[in-house]
């Protein structure tokens, strides 16, 4: 449990060193396999506007962090095929896995 809990620390991180200082909810959608990890995301600003959230800009480890994600929370032997973590401005998130 300490390793997820620096996980979602490392994903949460990395959506905060890349956001205006105004958002309101910030979303990473991602899927991985054994030695692949995809990811995008979105957020909403002070306005309510959605915009892209510029994943480009984290750190290289993020790609790492999602495989070790992935092979550390899957149910019995079935690995989720996709998830979103989403991050609020209190810091709190929700992560979700679709198996």
């Amino acid at each position: 449990m300490e390793r997820l809990n620096k996980i979602y620390k490392t994903l949460g991180q990395n959506i905060i060193d890349v956001l205006p200082d105004l958002w309101t909810k910030a979303e990473l959608n991602f899927r991985a396999g054994n030695n692949f990890a995809e990811f995008s995301g979105s957020y909403t600003n002070s306005e309510n506007h959605m915009n892209n959230l510029p994943v480009h800009d984290f750190s290289d480890e993020i790609d790492m962090i999602i495989i070790e994600l992935f092979k550390l929370t899957k149910k019995g032997n079935n690995h989720w095929k996709s998830g979103t973590f989403t991050l609020y401005p209190d810091n709190n998130f929700d992560i979700k896995f679709e198996y």
